[in-house]
């Protein structure tokens, strides 16, 4: 009765504050007394406790045994439970994000602390499996050089120089990336790439080849702060065996050594202007490769001093007929231009003319020469800086320089 008598309290609350919806009831009916009465168990027809709350009732004014008080508890560690799981969802989302977050930053670190070594070297320090040295039984080595860069230090400011070799550098990198291929060197001019170590690949050559036509064509964008014309830069590839290995302690540098990589850097030093000078080895290497067919203008046998004879026989690279230059850099066909590139390519008329090269210089004379561009005035630089050339071969593009004042030549 006294259950009964707070619902019928709760009912005529109902009139007097419309906010609280109208309870309705649940139940069943039994005639007593001769039919005279009519008994009617009943409850209120909720679910939830929110149900409950919104017609100012509490658990207690549902009866013990009644099934509508199992009922709402039931739907309340539903709705628990799903919030729980809406949690538990968000959470799971942050988690992924910070996952995501920390692997940028660790990449970052890693790029940071071993930004100049491949990933299979990084995976092997980080798991202390690193040998010191391996040896590679067929890899392809290039090497590329600015000849008149002695000329642009000599006659530009330290910030054009950087500029310049940060303008060119860039452009490499971005086609070594493309041909998926190691940096092993930026040292001022030289850049040193090599291909089938530490990644093991078949078809080396072909790479090499690829990036050497696609270095020229992009260096063709850089212009010389002296000519105001395109840079010209000279090219070398060999292929044979290689040993590559970590060196230092601070900071660990991947390097490679072998007769090949000396080959190749002679085929430079050698080498002609706004030419790729291949090996002989480099060519038969090429020759292996199913997806490539380059075209070759043999150049004769040229003297590198290796150990294994007087010279190597070496080849111009003209022209990869499967692919046009525009397919190699990765760039859009102007329409003026033509279809593969390879007129563009071979244009020497927009080099203009050509100054003496200097190749073998004294590390110690570059380092005074940038000594001379902060500690002395322009007329003392240039005293210092002046060159006595004493012999030229156009065709080998090599001269041999001396200096008649501060700086040692060798």
């Amino acid at each position: 009765m006294k259950q009964i008598s707070r619902m019928a309290g709760g009912l005529e609350r109902i009139n007097n504050n419309s906010r609280i919806k109208t309870i309705t009831l649940k139940g069943q009916m039994i005639m007593v007394n001769g039919g005279n009465h009519c008994l009617y168990l009943c409850s209120p027809n909720v679910s939830t406790v929110k149900e409950l709350l919104d017609r100012n009732l509490h658990l207690g004014d549902i009866p013990i045994y009644d099934t509508t008080r199992d009922v709402i508890m039931l739907n309340r560690s539903r709705l628990s439970q799903v919030d729980l799981n809406k949690k538990l969802e968000e959470a799971m989302k942050k988690i992924v994000r910070l996952q995501d977050q920390l692997d940028t930053q660790r990449s970052e670190t890693d790029f940071l602390t071993f930004g100049g070594l491949p990933y299979t070297v990084i995976q092997a320090l980080k798991t202390g499996s690193l040998t010191t040295a391996t040896e590679y039984s067929d890899v392809t080595v290039l090497i590329a050089d600015i000849p008149e860069f002695i000329q642009i230090c000599t006659r530009c400011s330290a910030c054009d120089v950087v500029l310049l070799l940060h303008n060119i550098v860039e452009r490499y990198d971005r086609l070594v990336e493309m041909q998926d291929v190691f940096k092993v060197l930026t040292m001022m001019d030289t850049y040193v790439v090599v291909s089938g170590a530490p990644k093991v690949c078949d078809n080396h050559a072909e790479r090499i080849l690829n990036l050497a036509i696609g270095m020229l064509m992009e260096a063709r964008a850089v212009i010389s702060p002296i000519t105001r014309r395109p840079i010209s830069i000279r090219i070398g590839t060999n292929s044979g065996p290689i040993t590559a290995g970590m060196i230092g302690a601070k900071l660990k540098r991947f390097v490679i050594f072998g007769d090949t990589v000396h080959t190749a850097r002679q085929l430079v030093l050698h080498g002609v202007r706004n030419k790729i000078q291949v090996g002989n080895t480099t060519r038969t290497a090429s020759s292996r490769s199913v997806n490539s067919q380059f075209v070759f203008t043999a150049r004769g046998c040229v003297d590198v001093g290796n150990q294994h004879g007087n010279g190597i026989y070496a080849h111009f690279l003209e022209r990869n007929d499967r692919q046009s230059v525009w397919d190699i850099i990765g760039r859009t066909r102007a329409d003026a231009h033509t279809t593969d590139g390879y007129k563009e390519l071979h244009d020497q008329s927009s080099y203009g003319p050509f100054g003496p090269v200097i190749t073998e210089l004294n590390s110690n004379w570059l380092k005074q020469r940038f000594l001379c561009l902060s500690n002395t005035s322009d007329d003392e630089d240039r005293a210092q800086s002046t060159l006595d050339l004493k012999s030229s071969d156009s065709d080998s593009g090599v001269v041999h320089a001396s200096t008649s004042t501060v700086c040692t030549v060798s």
